[in-house]
C-alpha cells in the first residue's frame, strides 16, 4: 500500500490560498495603496497576522464590529488589512496587514502613536467592542521567504479563499526544512500550471521553527489537482520511489503541520480601492459602512 500521508512533499497539493502581496511602500503613499496584480512581493516583506478565536455564538456580533473596526481604520488613513474566516478546524478570523520591510512595521507604529487623540478615542471604543467577542488573539510576525515560494506575483482580488498549512519544524532541521520546500516549489514550476504558493517564516508569535505557505484559489474544486497534474508532480520529483525515499525522514524534520482554509470577508478588510473597481465582491458602500458602524455600537448604548 503506498503512502499517502499528508508530508512536506504532498501537502503542497492541498495548499491553500494566498495573502494580500506586500508591496513596496516607496514615497508615493497613494501608489503603495494600490498594488498591481503582476507585482511580486518583495523578498524583505513581512505580514502581521492577528489570529482571533470567536466566541461560539457571537460569529455574527464580532462580524458587525470587525467591519466597523475597518471602516474606521480606513477613514483614519490605516494600513491595508486582510480579514478571512475559517472554514476548517477552529472558529478563528485571520487579520493579515502587509508591510514592505521590518522597516515599514516600525513607520506604522510611529504614525500610530501620532494618531489624534479622537480619532484613538473612535478606535480604542471599537476595539473594545470586537474584543469582547473573542475567546483569545494572537499576533504572528512572518517574513516572507522567496527562496521558499512559487509565482508569489498577486493580489488576492479576483480570489474568494485561502488555503493555509502551517508546520513546525524540529530545532537545528530549518536547513533542511527549506531545502525539502525548495524541491517542492522547483517541482511544481517545472509543471506551470498557475499555481501560487507564498511563504513565511516566523519571527515571533508562535513556536521558533514555524512556517507558514498560503496559495489563493477561486473556488473549493481547486484545493486537489487534477490526476495529471499529480502524475506530472511526481514525475517531476523523479518518481514515487523518489518521493517515498524523501518522505522516510520528514517525521524528523517536521513536528507538525496543520491545514486550514479561510474565505475572505470584504466587510472585514480594508484592502486597496482598485479591489473594488475591479471586482464588486469587495465593494463596501458607505451606507454599508455606517449601517455596521450603527449596528456595533447599538447594544453598548442601551
Amino acid at each position: 500500500m503506498q503512502r499517502t500521508s499528508v508530508t512536506l512533499l504532498s501537502i503542497v497539493l492541498v495548499l491553500g490560498v494566498g495573502v494580500a502581496s506586500a508591496q513596496p511602500q516607496g514615497q508615493n503613499a497613494a501608489q503603495a495603496a494600490e498594488p498591481t496584480a503582476n507585482a511580486p512581493i518583495p523578498a524583505g516583506a513581512v505580514v502581521m497576522i492577528y489570529r482571533c478565536e470567536v466566541k461560539p455564538g457571537h460569529s455574527v456580533a464580532q462580524q458587525k464590529a470587525a467591519a466597523a473596526t475597518s471602516r474606521a481604520i480606513a477613514k483614519a488613513g490605516g494600513p491595508n488589512l486582510l480579514a478571512m474566516t475559517a472554514l476548517t478546524g477552529p472558529s478563528e478570523v485571520w487579520f493579515l496587514v502587509p508591510y514592505n520591510s521590518l522597516t515599514e512595521v516600525d513607520k506604522a507604529y510611529e504614525a500610530m502613536a501620532k494618531t489624534p487623540a479622537i480619532v484613538q478615542a473612535e478606535l480604542d471604543q471599537l476595539n473594545d467592542l470586537e474584543g469582547a467577542h473573542y475567546n483569545t488573539m494572537r499576533s504572528v510576525l512572518a517574513l516572507y521567504r522567496e527562496d521558499m515560494s512559487l509565482d508569489a506575483s498577486f493580489n488576492v482580488s479576483p480570489y474568494r479563499a485561502m488555503s493555509v498549512t502551517t508546520y513546525r519544524v524540529r530545532p537545528g532541521r530549518t536547513r533542511e526544512f527549506a531545502e525539502g520546500a525548495k524541491i517542492v516549489m522547483g517541482a511544481y514550476k517545472k509543471l506551470n500550471v498557475g499555481l501560487r504558493i507564498a511563504g513565511f517564516q516566523v519571527l515571533g508569535g508562535a513556536p521558533s521553527g514555524t512556517f507558514i505557505f498560503m496559495r489563493p484559489i477561486k473556488t473549493a474544486s481547486q484545493l486537489l489537482p487534477p490526476d495529471d497534474v499529480r502524475k506530472a508532480y511526481v514525475e517531476a520529483l523523479g518518481g514515487q520511489e523518489a518521493i517515498e525515499k524523501m518522505e522516510k525522514g520528514v517525521g524528523d524534520i517536521i513536528v507538525s503541520s496543520e491545514d486550514a482554509i479561510f474565505t475572505f470577508s470584504p466587510k472585514m478588510s480594508n484592502v486597496p480601492a482598485s479591489y473594488a473597481s475591479a471586482d464588486p465582491f469587495w465593494r463596501v458602500t458607505p451606507a454599508m459602512a455606517k449601517t455596521e458602524l450603527k449596528k456595533a455600537v447599538e447594544p453598548v448604548k442601551k
